[in-house]
């Protein structure tokens, strides 16, 4: 039996876009003080994910891009209550990206029912 227990956890964040299949492609583009992942162009139903080890002091923001549209925010901090560590494991930090904004859920595999509506495309 594999014991999932560590000090120091890994965070994998997940951007799916759930935007419609006609309307552009979107990109994300995500940044943190030391990393910069560069800009990633998601078609419909694609994801794009990464993940780290989180120190007491990281934070990774993202700026999404949709057609005119765009909004800007952290996708993992330390002194955020959406991604924060439950227990000493694995964390997963899930967002979609919808016509109306943002929605948010942790967890592997999270079902429709557990994504909460966190902010709108500007």
């Amino acid at each position: 039996m594999t014991n999932s227990f560590t000090l120091n956890p890994r965070y994998i964040i997940r951007s799916l876009d759930n935007l419609p299949a006609d309307s552009p492609p979107s990109q994300i583009y995500c940044q943190s003080e030391d990393d910069d992942l560069g800009i990633q162009t998601l078609n419909t139903s694609e994801v794009y994910h990464f993940s780290f080890h989180a120190s007491t002091n990281t934070l990774f923001y993202c700026d999404f891009r949709w057609g005119l549209k765009n909004s800007t925010f952290d996708v993992f901090s330390n002194k955020s209550d959406l991604c924060n560590l439950v227990e000493f494991k694995n964390e997963y930090c899930n967002y979609v990206m919808n016509t109306d904004g943002f929605y948010f859920a942790t967890g592997s595999d999270p079902q429709s029912s557990d994504f909460k509506y966190i902010g709108p495309w500007y």
